[in-house]
């Protein structure tokens, strides 16, 4: 009975360096499998992608969106995917792990395989408006007006400056 070896070896991606909470990108991964073994893309025990989110260290949560392979990838053999990326759910600094997964057996990266490491930053302006009230009218007729609390939260990398030369304002 031989071992099977995990392995992958991570080629061009197009993961974004800034990313804001909530927000989503498509990316597009090349990997190929160094291992002794084919990575099956169906059956009880596939092969998939998938990525988890770091913050000074720390195993914050993964995600629920596995990306799975368009064929089974043979040792020597190279594929594509493309994943959708989705945004931590808080502001901060993070280290995004892009790793593979076989069902049923582990993570490729605790079987002595490297994960795609990519630094993710907030955009440098990046804001969320929301408002707890309503039901707002249908139509608000000319001149007329109501009064609405609006909560604004700043995710971006900059503070935001209440006066000087670049004061922010919010119309």
């Amino acid at each position: 009975v031989t071992d099977i070896t995990f392995g992958v070896q991570w080629g061009s991606h197009n993961t974004p360096t800034k990313l804001a909470p909530a927000q989503t990108a498509d990316v597009s991964i090349t990997m190929t499998n160094t291992g002794n073994f084919t990575w099956p893309k169906g059956g009880n025990k596939p092969v998939y992608l998938y990525y988890r989110w770091f913050k000074d260290g720390q195993d914050m949560y993964w995600s629920d969106a596995k990306t799975y392979l368009p064929q089974d990838v043979g040792p020597g053999q190279v594929v594509t995917l493309q994943a959708k990326l989705a945004g931590p759910v808080s502001p901060g600094n993070y280290t995004l792990k892009w790793d593979l997964r076989y069902e049923g057996v582990g993570w490729f990266s605790a079987k002595g395989s490297p994960t795609l490491d990519v630094s993710i930053t907030p955009p440098t302006y990046w804001a969320k408006i929301s408002t707890s009230q309503g039901p707002f009218p249908a139509n608000l007729g000319t001149n007329q007006q109501i009064n609405v609390n609006i909560g604004v939260n700043n995710y971006g990398s900059l503070t935001w400056l209440k006066g000087g030369a670049s004061p922010v304002y919010l119309s």
